[in-house]
């Protein structure tokens, strides 16, 4: 099979050891749009054997001009299905490919991620990207993640693997998820096929350079401006505790407002005795809670809702008014 790869292996930073290394790499695509179905047809070009899709959604007509991978006749398809069987052609079915019709969730992140070397992040919205990078982070995967709003693109690596503690994480950059109001993406803001296809080459000729050597954005985060043509790297440190329980997102995690602002995860049995209030509970008055509540000293508060946005919002507010006040708001 390494007929199909001679000319890059006539590169030296690839080479047939580098080769065999992209051959044996397991790579989870997560988000089969615009990037994502570029990146997964680059990858299996270039050599890659095993390879996973994971998307939930169906091939549309706004989709065709920029997610190369699908054609008319796949119109209402599963694009984990259409892709699967497009990119099993290129080499008549020698790599091993799997397509997941699923959506990522707090509650599954985790179990799909395990198998893999190496995630990428292909998705269209930041709740999926932060449960990517906090999954990743749990359980020590490094990942790539790249977005597209009009002409404006990022790419970063996170969590890279290092002898000395992995590199930075997601949080690092963007500590905080933006509230839905600020959500950009290709259906909003809009996107030229064109530019999907450059963010999706540089994507995958990073990702294989981190399998063969290392890649060129190992501390770095790159800013491309694609109407001006103009491309910035800023250096990334990490800046989140090596402790990863203190700030990955477990289902029934109980969050600490009391260091400085820094949502530290506290497990519920870890508290002997608190008061619960349920804003889904009808009697109680939320109004109330903004304006006129006055926490006690010595008691400690939890604040939880069905989404978790609610209780997050009123805890965050209730700590900025008394600092002193223990205030927890019990996620998801």
């Amino acid at each position: 099979m390494q007929a199909y790869f001679s000319r890059q292996i006539l590169l030296n930073e690839i080479g047939h050891i580098g080769q065999d290394k992209i051959a044996n790499a397991n790579v989870l695509i997560i988000g089969l749009g615009g990037l994502g179905a570029h990146i997964a047809q680059l990858l299996i070009r270039a050599g890659l054997v095993k390879l996973a899709l994971i998307d939930y959604d169906v091939v549309t007509a706004t989709n065709l001009n920029r997610q190369l991978l699908y054609s008319k006749s796949d119109l209402g398809k599963y694009k984990v299905q259409v892709a699967k069987e497009h990119l099993g052609n290129i080499y008549e079915d020698e790599n091993q490919i799997e397509a997941l019709v699923q959506k990522i969730t707090k509650y599954n992140v985790r179990d799909i991620i395990a198998p893999y070397d190496y995630i990428v992040d292909a998705t269209d919205n930041y709740e999926t990207r932060y449960l990517i990078n906090d999954a990743c982070v749990s359980e020590n995967k490094p990942w790539i993640s790249s977005s597209i709003q009009a002409w404006n693109a990022q790419i970063a690596f996170y969590n890279l693997l290092e002898s000395k503690g992995n590199t930075h994480t997601y949080r690092c950059v963007f500590p905080e998820q933006p509230e839905l109001q600020f959500h950009e993406n290709c259906d909003t803001v809009g996107a030229l096929g064109a530019s999907c296809s450059i963010v999706s080459s540089i994507v995958a000729n990073e990702l294989l350079l981190e399998i063969t050597n290392k890649t060129n954005l190992r501390v770095q985060f790159l800013n491309l401006d694609l109407l001006n043509l103009s491309i910035h790297k800023f250096l990334v440190k990490r800046v989140l505790p090596q402790n990863l329980e203190t700030y990955v997102i477990e289902v029934g995690n109980l969050w600490s407002l009391n260091h400085n602002e820094r949502e530290l995860g506290i497990s519920s049995a870890e508290l002997n005795e608190y008061i619960l209030f349920d804003l889904d509970d009808l009697a109680i008055d939320v109004t109330y809670y903004l304006e006129e509540f006055t926490p006690m000293d010595n008691e400690i508060y939890v604040f939880t809702c069905a989404g978790g946005k609610r209780s997050r919002i009123i805890a965050k507010r209730i700590k900025t008014k008394f600092p002193v006040a223990t205030i927890f708001y019990l996620q998801g």
